[in-house]
């Protein structure tokens, strides 16, 4: 029981750091670029809204491994140990 939610602790910390921190850099890189306007043609501002998608569903990872995480734990809480007669 414990080792399956320090592991649920691990991997929601390696995809933060992996995706997380990555995707908030890409949207704040892509917002940055729409907002200044230095985008001159119709490529830089696919390209800044591209970064801001991609940024978007990077960010999202580590929060759905969040929540997978934090669902399984109270799932095994709920889950209580029945004991079984022998067979006859």
């Amino acid at each position: 029981m414990q080792d399956k939610k320090r592991i649920g602790l691990i991997v929601t910390l390696v995809t933060v750091f992996l995706c997380g921190c990555p995707g908030l850099i890409a949207v704040v890189v892509g917002g940055g670029a729409a907002i200044s306007g230095n985008t001159q043609s119709i490529v830089g501002s696919g390209l800044s809204i591209a970064a801001i998608c991609i940024g978007v569903f990077l960010v999202a990872i580590p929060v759905a491994a969040g929540i997978y995480t934090w669902r399984q734990s109270q799932r095994s809480d709920e889950l209580e140990d029945v004991e079984i007669p022998p067979p006859l």
